[in-house]
């Protein structure tokens, strides 16, 4: 008998309700905290991902300066965590 992570089959489950048109928004969901860091994490809300546009709310301008700051690191870990090529 062979076991399966509760992670793995969590996340599966998530992406059939979604659907794939969410598919691209959950995956960097899932990998945002690794992706930006834990405290840039707690200050910002992914929005939405539309036309390969990646839309994040941020609770105040300082946060908006740094993401604004660190946005090619932020596509470079992206592009390396989940492979999305056309960020």
């Amino acid at each position: 008998m062979s076991f399966i992570p509760a992670g793995n089959v969590i996340k599966n489950m998530i992406y059939r309700i979604a659907g794939g048109k969410y598919r691209e928004l959950i995956s960097i969901s899932f990998a945002w905290k690794r992706i930006v860091g834990k405290l840039m994490a707690e200050k910002t809300i992914i929005y939405k991902f539309e036309n390969n546009v990646l839309f994040v709310n941020v609770s105040n301008n300082i946060w908006l300066q740094e993401l604004v700051l660190q946005k090619y690191e932020i596509l470079r870990r992206m592009v390396a965590r989940i492979g999305f090529a056309e960020i």
